[in-house]
């Protein structure tokens, strides 16, 4: 399983595709700590490669990949200068 192939399709909103990936992982029982460090990803997407493979290893009861403690945030916060909904630093509100 090539965590890169999640990465992808995380960024792209490919919710399906995500699914499918963590639903196989699960099946084949990926042991999250043997996990290579995924390549050919820019920060954003080691940022998000880390994250994930922290979360789904936490949830599956596992340790992380070593490689995932060492990956900063790598401008996750700021990955296209936009939310979903469109606007530079507009957040979904709650009105009161």
């Amino acid at each position: 399983m090539n965590l890169a192939d999640l990465v992808r399709a995380l960024l792209a909103f490919d919710a399906l595709a995500a699914r499918q990936w963590v639903a196989d992982s699960m099946r084949q029982g990926l042991v999250w700590a043997s996990v290579p460090e995924p390549t050919g990803l820019d920060a954003v997407g080691m940022g998000v490669a880390a994250g994930v493979a922290e979360l789904l290893a936490g949830r599956a009861g596992q340790e992380a990949p070593a490689w995932a403690k060492a990956v900063g945030a790598g401008g996750c916060a700021r990955r296209r200068g936009r939310s979903r909904s469109g606007g530079v630093g507009s957040w979904p509100r709650r009105s009161s």
